[in-house]
């Protein structure tokens, strides 16, 4: 999945200085703590914003799920 991961290095934007940190401590592809800042950086700022829709105002959300595989158990203690 080399292009997902060129891809999320490339558009975490101001997000940047807090993803490189911890990809480097968890040696995790850089999609994973990208996904998690943008998680994070969406439900600190949902309350600010809703969507209009034809069936009225809802509110503005973002739902992520990470999927990811470990090689090494071991290395993580299971």
């Amino acid at each position: 999945m080399p292009a997902a991961c060129t891809l999320a290095q490339k558009t975490v934007g101001p997000l940047r200085a807090a993803v490189e940190p911890v990809q480097g401590m968890t040696q995790a592809p850089i999609a994973i703590p990208a996904q998690s800042a943008l998680a994070v950086a969406s439900l600190a700022v949902q309350g600010f914003a809703d969507l209009e829709t034809l069936g009225g105002t809802r509110p503005l959300s973002l739902y992520a799920l990470t999927v990811a595989h470990c090689r090494n158990w071991s290395a993580i203690g299971w």
